[in-house]
């Protein structure tokens, strides 16, 4: 009887243990999607950036080819 309880508990902390390395598992794959993201996020707002500068040249081209603005 008691060989039977000490089998189960050593089961269960095998269970817990396995439970826990995949917990500790999922935060590391949580924190490297988090920093992704934020990758992401930069390029995507450097991408903005570069179009809001290619736009604003392309304005002031516009303006300076127009006849009577030079």
């Amino acid at each position: 009887m008691i060989g039977k309880i000490l089998a189960e508990t050593r089961e269960a902390v095998a269970s817990m243990d396995a439970t826990q390395e995949g917990a500790i598992r999922g935060v590391t794959l949580a924190d490297q999607a988090g920093q992704v993201i934020v990758q992401i996020r930069d390029g995507a707002s450097d991408a903005v950036e570069a179009v809001n500068m290619f736009a604003t040249r392309m304005d002031e081209a516009e303006a300076f080819a127009k006849p009577g603005k030079r």
